[in-house]
C-alpha cells in the first residue's frame, strides 16, 4: 500500500515558517522606516530652527525695514543679500531668503523680497523676486502657493514640505516681528530632503538586511530540531505504518500483521505516540486472530441461518398453498350450504320451523364465511398485501350500517345499545369506509359476544381535533361484559390470543378479531387502547385521523347518481394528467384506477370483467402512442360489449374523429381540462340514454341448455336447481374430461354457456376449456365459459382468461350474479 501524502508536515512546517519571517522582516521594515523618517526629520527640524533664530538675530528690524521700502537700490539690501548668502554657503542650504505680506485686491499675497543669492544675481537688471501667485506656476505643484500663505498666517515657527523642478526642499519658516510683536515679514530656508530619505532607506534596508540574516540563522536551527525531534520520527512512523496497512489489506494470516517502527528516542509526545500505535497494533493482531475465528464461526452460523431461511421460505409457501387449499375446500361445501338455503327460503310451502332452521343455517354459514375472511385477512396483513384506500364515502351511511348490524344483534341476545354522535361530525370523509366499518363491527361484535343477557353496550363518536382539512376522530366502545384481567391485556391484539380457551367454545371466538382491527388501525395511521376489569366490562378508544370532504348530504341527495358507489377507471399515458383526473373524481367519492396504455387497461378490464366486477366508467384519453383511444375502445369493447360507459378525453376538436370514435363505442367526450360535474354529468346522460338498450340486449335464459362440470355431487345438484328456478337445463360433467366428451358428442349450438368447476379429477376445468376452445368446430371458440372456483386471485382469473374462460365467478356463487353473467354472455 503506497502512501497517500500529498502535503508532507516537513514542507509545509518550512514554507510557513518562511511566510513568518517575511511577514517579520516586512512588519520590521515597516517601523524602522517610519522611525528613522521621524528621528531624521526632528533632527532637520532642529537645525533649521536654529539656523533661522541665528540668522533672524543677526538681521536688524530697523535695517529690514527700510530693505522693504527702498528695494534693491539702498546698501542694506546689498549687505542683507550678501549676509543670507554668507549664511547659504556656511551651513548648507539651498535658500535663505525673506517674504513680507501682499495686499492687492485681487488676492491675499505674499513676496519675495530679500533672497540669498549672490551679488552677480541680484544686481542683474532682468533679476525679478517671486510673489506668491508665481510659485502656482509650472516650476511648482499647485498646492505651493497655499503652504506658504498658510505657514505666514500661522505666525509662527513652522516646517512643510515645497516639490519643484528644482528638487524637493524642507522649509522652515521664522516670523519676524517689529517692536511691538507684530510680525511685519518671514524668514525662510530651504534644505533639500533628497539626502534625508536616502539615510532613511539606507538604514531601514540595513535593519532589514539583518533581520533577514538572524531569521534565516534561527529559522534554519529551527527547522533542524523540529526535523530531528519531530517529522522525521513523524515520516519513519508513518512508513511503518503504510506498510502495515498494505500486510493488512491482504487479509493474510493474522501472525503477520507486524508492524516494524524504527526505534524512537526523542522523549517527546512523538516517541509516546509510536510506543502507542505499536501496542494498537498488537492488539489489532490479537483481535485479528479471534475475528478469524469468530469468521468460521460465523459462516458455520450463516449456512445454518440459510437452512432455516429455505425452511422458513418453503413454510411460507406452504402456508399460502396450505390457505388457498383451504379457502377452496371451505368454499366448496359452503357453496352447497349457501345454494341449498338460498333455494329452500324461497319455498313458500316450508313450516316456519323450518324458515328458523334454514336462517340459522345462513347465519352459521355466514359466521364460517367471516372466519375464513379473517384468516385470509391476516395473511394479508402478515405478507404486506393489505392496503388503505382513500376514497370520499358517507360516514353517515356507514355508521348507520354498523348500528343496523349491531343493533339487532343486540336485540337478539337481550342486550342494550347505545350510539352518540356528537357535535362537530361531518356527513362525508376520505378514508377507507370498508376498513373502518370492519374496525367498529369487530369491536362492536365482540362487546356482543362477551356482554351477558341484560348488559349494555355504548358507541360514542365525537370529533377531538380539526386542522388542514383533516378531523381527527376518536370512537369509544364500552360494554359492561365479561371484562378482562389486567395481566391479559398486553396479549389481547396477539394472533390466537384468548384468555380462557373455553372461550372458543362458548363463544366462537378465533382469537384473530383484535389482532386484525389493530392491524387495521396502524394501517389507517390511528391508535387504539384497551381499558378493562375482570367482571366489569371493557373499554376500547379509537382514534384515527380522515381527510375531510367539501360535500354534504344535501349536495348528495341532489345528485342523479351517487359517486360513492363507482368505480373508474382513467387510461392515459400522461402521469401528471390521470393523477389529476384521480384526485378530482376522488374528491367527489369515485373509486379511481389508472391504466398508462391501451394494453394495461385491456388487461385490467379483462380480469374484472372475468370477475363480473365491471368498472361503471372509463375515461380514455384519445392521442396516446402504440394504441390510441379509439383503437382501445374498439378492443375493449370486443371484451365487455355494450357494459360500461366509455369516455374519450381530448384537448383537441373531436368532430373529425367523432363518427370513427362512436362506431369504435365511445359513449360521449369530454374536453379537457378535467372537471368532475362534467363527467358525472355525461356519465349520468349516457347511462339514461343506453338503459333501454342494454335490457334490449340481455339474452333471455329461459329454454337455455347449460353444461355443468362439478364434481362435487351436491354441488351440482345445487347448481342445477338454480339454474332450473330461471327455466334452464343442464347436463351435469363428474370431471373435466366428461365435460369436454359431452360438448363434443352433442351438435355445434347444443349447449349455450358451460359452468365450469377449476378442481376437478382426472382433468381440472383449465385443461378441459383449453381443450374445448381447441376443437375444430364453429361453437367452440363462441360458446361461454364460466369458472366456478374459490381461487380469487388476480392470477388464478388470469390463468382463467389464457385458458379462454370468459369470465370468473368465486364461490360461493351469489344466484344473481350467476343469472347477470348468463345474460351478458349468452347471444340474445
Amino acid at each position: 500500500m503506497k502512501s497517500t501524502i500529498k502535503h508532507p508536515i516537513k514542507r509545509r512546517f518550512i514554507v510557513g515558517c518562511t511566510l513568518f519571517v517575511t511577514c517579520l522582516c516586512i512588519a520590521i521594515g515597516i517601523l524602522s522606516y517610519s522611525g528613522f523618517k521621524q528621528t531624521l526629520y526632528s533632527h532637520n527640524e532642529d537645525y533649521i530652527r536654529n539656523l533661522l533664530r541665528y540668522t533672524a538675530s543677526h538681521i536688524d528690524n530697523d535695517d529690514l525695514r527700510e530693505c522693504i521700502e527702498t528695494g534693491r537700490e539702498s546698501d542694506k539690501y546689498r549687505e542683507l543679500q550678501a549676509f543670507l548668502d554668507d549664511v547659504k554657503e556656511n551651513f548648507n542650504v539651498d535658500y535663505v531668503y525673506v517674504i513680507v505680506p501682499l495686499n492687492t485686491d485681487e488676492t491675499d499675497n505674499v513676496m519675495n523680497v530679500i533672497e540669498g543669492v549672490r551679488k552677480s544675481e541680484y544686481e542683474d537688471p532682468n533679476y525679478e523676486l517671486m510673489t506668491l501667485d508665481q510659485l502656482s506656476g509650472d516650476s511648482y505643484t499647485p498646492d505651493t502657493a497655499k503652504k506658504y500663505l498658510d505657514a505666514y498666517e500661522a505666525n509662527t515657527l513652522t516646517y512643510f514640505e515645497e516639490n519643484s523642478t528644482w528638487g524637493d526642499e524642507y522649509t522652515g519658516m521664522y516670523p519676524l516681528r517689529d517692536s511691538h510683536d507684530k510680525q511685519y515679514a518671514a524668514l525662510c530656508v530651504d534644505v533639500n530632503i533628497h539626502d534625508i530619505r536616502g539615510q532613511i532607506v539606507k538604514r531601514t534596508a540595513f535593519v532589514i538586511g539583518a533581520t533577514i540574516l538572524i531569521g534565516a540563522f534561527f529559522l534554519s536551527l529551527f527547522v533542524y530540531l523540529v526535523r530531528r525531534n519531530i517529522t522525521k520520527p513523524i515520516q519513519d512512523l508513518e512508513r511503518a505504518v503504510t506498510a502495515y496497512a498494505a500486510i493488512s489489506h491482504k487479509h493474510e494470516s493474522p501472525d503477520s500483521l507486524v508492524l516494524v517502527v524504527p526505534s524512537i528516542h526523542t522523549g517527546n509526545e512523538v516517541e509516546s505516540l509510536s510506543n502507542a500505535v505499536v501496542k494498537m497494533s498488537d492488539d489489532i493482531r490479537d483481535y485479528a486472530k479471534t475475528l478469524a475465528a469468530a469468521e468460521e464461526e460465523v459462516k458455520e452460523r450463516n449456512i445454518a441461518l440459510n437452512e432455516a431461511l429455505n425452511d422458513a421460505q418453503a413454510a411460507n409457501r406452504a402456508k399460502t398453498a396450505f390457505l388457498s387449499n383451504m379457502s377452496h375446500e371451505i368454499r366448496t361445501p359452503m357453496n352447497a350450504i349457501i345454494g341449498l338455503d338460498h333455494i329452500a327460503m324461497n319455498d313458500p310451502e316450508i313450516s316456519d320451523s323450518t324458515r328458523e332452521y334454514l336462517d340459522k343455517i345462513g347465519a352459521s354459514a355466514q359466521h364460517l364465511l367471516r372466519i375464513i375472511n379473517d384468516i385470509l385477512d391476516m395473511s394479508r396483513i402478515e405478507s404486506g398485501r393489505m392496503t388503505i384506500k382513500n376514497e370520499e364515502f358517507s360516514f353517515a351511511k356507514s355508521v348507520e350500517q354498523v348500528n343496523t348490524i349491531i343493533s339487532e344483534q343486540c336485540r337478539d341476545k337481550g342486550l342494550s345499545y347505545d350510539c352518540r354522535i356528537l357535535g362537530g361530525i361531518e356527513d362525508y370523509y376520505i378514508g377507507d369506509d370498508m376498513k373502518l366499518r370492519q374496525i367498529m363491527i369487530n369491536i362492536l361484535g365482540n362487546s356482543v359476544k362477551f356482554t351477558p343477557v341484560g348488559g349494555s353496550i355504548t358507541f360514542i363518536v365525537e370529533r377531538v381535533a380539526h386542522f388542514d382539512k383533516n378531523a381527527t376522530l376518536r370512537f369509544t366502545f364500552e360494554d359492561n361484559g365479561i371484562g378482562m384481567s389486567k395481566e391479559f391485556l398486553p396479549k389481547i391484539f396477539d394472533s390466537f390470543s384468548q384468555e380462557d380457551t373455553n372461550n372458543t367454545s362458548k363463544y366462537g371466538t378465533t382469537g384473530l378479531g383484535m389482532s386484525i382491527t389493530k392491524s387495521l388501525v396502524e394501517l389507517m395511521h390511528g391508535d387504539i387502547r384497551v381499558e378493562s376489569e375482570k367482571g366489569k366490562g371493557t373499554k376500547f378508544t379509537v382514534t384515527v385521523t380522515l381527510k375531510e370532504s367539501d360535500r354534504n348530504a344535501k349536495e348528495a341527495g341532489e345528485l342523479e347518481i351517487n359517486p360513492g358507489e363507482m368505480t373508474v377507471l382513467i387510461v392515459d399515458d400522461d402521469e401528471v394528467a390521470s393523477e389529476h383526473a384521480k384526485l378530482l373524481l376522488g374528491q367527489s367519492g369515485v373509486v379511481c384506477e389508472t391504466a398508462p396504455s391501451g394494453e394495461e387497461a385491456l388487461r385490467m378490464i379483462e380480469l374484472r370483467h372475468a370477475r363480473r366486477e365491471l368498472y361503471d366508467l372509463i375515461l380514455i384519453d384519445w392521442r396516446m402512442p402504440d394504441m390510441d383511444g379509439i383503437e382501445t375502445t374498439r378492443k375493449i369493447r370486443s371484451v365487455i360489449g355494450s357494459e360500461s360507459v366509455i369516455v374519450m378525453l381530448t384537448a383537441y376538436y373531436w368532430d373529425e374523429i367523432a363518427d370513427e370514435a362512436k362506431d369504435a363505442g365511445v359513449d360521449c367526450f369530454v374536453s379537457k381540462p378535467l372537471f368532475t360535474a362534467t363527467v358525472l354529468n355525461e356519465y349520468s346522460m349516457a347511462r339514461r340514454n343506453r338503459s333501454g338498450d342494454e335490457k334490449e340486449n340481455k339474452a333471455e335464459l329461459s329454454g337455455r341448455r347449460i353444461l355443468v362440470a362439478e364434481d362435487v355431487p351436491i354441488n351440482a345438484e345445487i347448481m342445477l336447481m338454480i339454474l332450473s328456478e330461471r327455466g334452464m337445463e343442464a347436463d351435469v360433467a363428474e370431471n373435466g374430461e366428461q365435460a369436454v366428451d359431452l360438448f363434443s358428442a352433442h351438435p355445434e349450438g347444443y349447449y349455450d354457456a358451460i359452468l365450469m368447476d377449476m378442481r376437478m379429477p382426472i382433468m381440472d376445468g383449465l385443461e378441459a376449456s383449453g381443450a374445448i376452445r381447441a376443437m375444430n368446430r364453429s361453437d367452440s371458440s363462441d360458446i361461454p365459459i364460466i369458472a366456478l372456483t374459490a381461487n380469487a386471485f388476480d392470477e388464478d382469473v388470469q390463468r382463467s382468461l389464457q385458458a379462454g374462460l370468459n369470465a370468473h365467478l368465486s364461490k360461493p356463487v351469489e344466484p344473481e350474479i350467476l343469472y347477470e353473467t348468463l345474460e351478458s354472455l349468452i347471444k340474445p
